[in-house]
């Protein structure tokens, strides 16, 4: 009977030790489509009159175009939209008095300025206004714009601020920001901490193990080795909570490693938070690459080696028969 019951409780902490891998193995930054869309949902407006119906909508284009749309549904010919480059605009959350919005404005230098001389001049600005409206039909150069959600609450429009928020960090991450200026100096080009793959020799093989129908590879961190599953559905390489502090305790991991946490979807399709650091240094068989972004997983989480890592390759693959990992950079 106690074999039996140790038998049973053996079979338990199996299914746990399971549940918990798949539920964290392939976890998906969320994405800009994915972000736009809840944004998007969330958009709403103030109009003077109860009847009128507009569909409010962002879009961002792969070179960092941002635009906002207000469509009336009654009449395609009466419209509105602002456009600038994301990476000339901030966003602030204001009230005023009556309804909580989010206010997309110009940053300090982008705005332009007002003179007087009899007249108001007011000059070019990042922001184009397109107002499609029966009697206007006029484009200007505007300095911000306003964003309200649909329940016009405070609670509502901070969750939509947060969304905007991680909408333009991902933009950031992407290179949206880069405006085609291939000067070195360039704040989008100047990078030191940019990742670089480090070898004696431009291709090589690492030997890989195989467990549950998964593969592991040997990692070197701060001089540590540990078994990562080798996860190409994976955005970044993510770590556990208990090898993250493994690597403070050493001094590996310093305070400036940090950057913004991101949002994951993972295998159960729920959304999760992570804090996420850049690795200074990550050995894999005999390349060694540098300033490698991971994430770090909550609670016991199996270690990652995903896409941060193999995409930086030019060419890699799996050979089953010798059960190795071919690299070439």
């Amino acid at each position: 009977m106690e074999n039996k019951f140790l038998e049973m409780k053996k079979i338990f902490f199996i299914f746990v030790a399971i549940t918990i891998t798949l539920c964290y193995v392939y976890p998906q930054q969320l994405t800009i489509n994915e972000t736009l869309s809840y944004i998007n949902q969330s958009l709403g407006g103030i109009t003077s009159s109860s009847n009128s119906r507009y569909v409010y909508r962002i879009t961002l284009s792969s070179n960092g175009d941002f635009v906002y749309y207000e469509d009336y549904v009654e009449d395609a010919n009466y419209n509105e939209s602002y456009s600038a480059h994301i990476s000339d605009l901030v966003l602030e959350n204001f009230y005023d008095g009556e309804y909580p919005f989010i206010f997309i404005r110009c940053k300090e230098g982008r705005s332009g300025c007002i003179r007087w001389k009899g007249t108001k001049v007011v000059m070019p600005s990042c922001l184009t206004c397109k107002d499609g409206g029966v009697y206007h039909n006029r484009q200007s150069n505007e300095s911000s714009f306003s964003l309200y959600s649909k329940e016009s609450s405070e609670y509502s429009t901070q969750k939509l601020h947060n969304a905007l928020t991680y909408l333009f960090a991902l933009a950031k991450e992407k290179g949206m920001f880069d405006r085609g200026d291939s000067d070195p100096f360039a704040p989008q080009n100047f990078n030191p901490s940019s990742m670089e793959i480090k070898s004696s020799s431009s291709s090589g093989s690492i030997k890989l193990s195989r467990q549950g129908g998964v593969f592991y590879i040997p990692v070197v961190i701060g001089g540590i080795t540990k078994d990562f599953i080798l996860d190409s559905g994976a955005s970044d390489v993510m770590i556990s909570q208990s090898f993250e502090r493994e690597l403070i305790d050493k001094g590996f991991l310093r305070r400036e490693d940090y950057i913004s946490p991101a949002l994951y979807k993972i295998a159960d399709g729920s959304i999760v938070e992570s804090r996420r650091l850049i690795i200074p240094q990550l050995s894999i068989g005999n390349f060694t690459i540098t300033n490698v972004q991971a994430s770090v997983g909550i609670g016991s989480v199996p270690l990652l080696l995903g896409k941060s890592v193999l995409d930086k390759f030019r060419n890699w693959s799996i050979d089953n028969q010798t059960q190795t990992l071919v690299l070439s950079k």
